[in-house]
């Protein structure tokens, strides 16, 4: 069935929204946890951070002189919970070669791979796995 979006808001002048970098913040329930996953595991690397900031822990993974990251936060009162539903994905899209050495790293360090509930990404060849705090992963070879 086609979706049929209706504007509720004319948009006054044509400029488009063109961001400059983009970051996808979530919460975590052990910041230690998701940066051994992100950083040790996956490959990333850890551009950063804070401590103690209004009661928040932050760390931010990526890659240097890349225009997005990775923001994991944790607040002393341990609100918000992560809360991911299977809809909750990070796609990274990679070569083969790293496809196959991330999946590698992940069995050897006890993160198995799922099959998710859209077929999509099984017929892509993408590899699936949850973090530490359940949000999905999904790695997708890409040739580009």
């Amino acid at each position: 069935m086609p979706m049929d979006f209706t504007p509720t808001v004319k948009i006054m002048n044509s400029e488009r929204l063109s961001p400059s970098s983009m970051r996808v913040a979530r919460p975590v329930s052990q910041i230690p946890a998701s940066l051994r996953f992100y950083v040790d595991i996956l490959g990333l690397e850890r551009l950063g951070g804070f401590a103690g900031h209004d009661g928040y822990d932050g760390a931010f993974v990526g890659r240097p002189g890349s225009d997005w990251h990775i923001e994991f936060t944790s607040h002393e009162s341990g609100v918000p919970v992560p809360s991911p539903t299977e809809e909750d994905l990070l796609v990274f899209y990679v070569s083969e070669d790293q496809l196959q050495a991330a999946a590698t790293r992940l069995g050897e360090a006890g993160f198995g791979l799922i099959r998710h509930e859209n077929p999509y990404w099984a017929n892509a060849g993408a590899v699936v796995c949850r973090d530490p705090d359940g949000y999905l992963v999904v790695l997708c070879p890409h040739s580009g």
